[in-house]
């Protein structure tokens, strides 16, 4: 009995010993078989479709790196400060709009002063004429800013008219832009003058809105 038992466990073991060599054959078989279907594909593949295997590998790349970089944005907008309001800008007058509305006598001086300190044709042209007309600009735009904070201009007939105002900073910035050098004198008065026709009507505008202002074009 216990000889019978002995001879079947051996039995067994053998027939589990030979099932496990037999399905590691299979598999060896198998991989070797589709290792060597893949490379007689490779090698049957033709040049044409093995750069379209390539680019469509590089795309599906590209577009994971995509998502990356969509991720890493979004994680910095949602860690990004909020960023204060800007500031209300003066609105400029257009015009369609109308007349505007009437200064009162403290607003028209305050007005004519601001436009004389911000805008003078006389300093613009000595800057034209030294090659600084650049730097005459910029203390155009400041002495615009200051003009902003003036309390006598703060009401709401007065910063309409500032707005107006806005319109010399352009005007200079155009003039400074036409600068040239010394021996390019013609040149320059040449496109000055076709900045002079192009700005000529709104000034008259401005002029007639404004009557204590009197702008003048920068002339030679």
């Amino acid at each position: 009995m216990k000889d019978r038992r002995k001879l079947t466990t051996g039995i067994a073991g053998s027939a589990l010993v030979l099932g496990c060599a037999a399905l590691a054959w299979f598999l060896l078989r198998g991989g070797d078989e589709r290792r060597a279907a893949a490379g007689a594909a490779a090698a049957d593949e033709s040049p044409e479709a093995r750069r379209e295997r390539c680019d469509e590998r590089r795309e599906e790349q590209a577009a994971r790196l995509r998502r990356v970089l969509e991720a890493g944005r979004r994680n910095a907008d949602d860690e990004r400060p909020e960023e204060p309001e800007p500031r209300e800008p003066i609105r400029r007058r257009s015009a369609g709009d109308g007349p505007p509305a009437p200064l009162t006598g403290t607003e028209r001086k305050a007005l004519a002063a601001a436009a004389e300190t911000i805008y003078s044709p006389e300093g613009l042209r000595q800057a034209l004429e030294s090659g600084s007309a650049g730097d005459m600009v910029r203390e155009m735009h400041l002495a615009y800013a200051e003009a902003q904070q003036d309390e006598s201009l703060g009401g709401p007939a007065a910063q309409e008219a500032l707005g107006r105002l806005g319109l010399l900073l352009d005007y200079g910035l155009n003039v400074a832009h036409a600068q040239r050098p010394a021996g390019e004198a013609e040149g320059q008065w040449q496109m000055i003058e076709r900045i002079n026709r192009g700005f000529s009507g709104r000034i008259d505008a401005l002029n007639a809105d404004y009557p204590d202002l009197g702008i003048r074009l920068v002339e030679r």
